[in-house]
């Protein structure tokens, strides 16, 4: 089959097109087959207690301030999701386990990649060390969503 020259031009230009929109990061869910995480973005899942468990995978492309960013939002989103006007930010188990809550994601690296791994317990009312649902969303959806796709 021969391929002609604007066809060829396309063909690449689609490939360009593909190439960068795969390069960039945006907030969005990470893409799951069974088990396994593909590519970047969000995830949550039951933990013990009551607490739920928010991730957030990056790629090498995004900085660790949005990294923090998206994870904290998405944390607003399943409060939201739930009916909680406030939830509790822990940055581990053993920190839920004390009660240690925290105003902040802390993200780290996870082989030079940055990546956020916190849990939540929802509350129905306000208490010392608590996060405002509607707070925090509204704080960080211009950003949030700047980034979307």
């Amino acid at each position: 089959m021969k391929l002609d020259a604007t066809t060829g031009r396309r063909a690449l230009t689609v490939l360009l097109v593909t190439m960068a929109t795969a390069c960039s990061t945006a907030y969005q869910g990470a893409h799951q087959i069974s088990t396994l995480r593909i590519g970047s973005g969000y995830q949550e899942a039951k933990a013990s207690g009551g607490l739920i468990k928010v991730t957030y995978h990056g790629n090498r492309d995004i900085r660790m301030s949005q990294v923090e960013m998206y994870a904290l939002y998405r944390c607003a989103e399943i409060a939201r999701r739930e009916g909680s006007t406030h939830f509790a930010l822990y940055q581990t188990l053993s920190d839920a386990l004390q009660d240690r809550r925290s105003k902040t994601v802390r993200p780290t690296t996870l082989l030079g990649i940055p990546h956020a791994e916190v849990y939540i317990s929802l509350r129905k009312a306000d208490a010392p060390g608590l996060l405002a649902t509607a707070d925090v969303l509204a704080r960080l959806k211009p950003a949030v969503m700047a980034g979307a796709r």
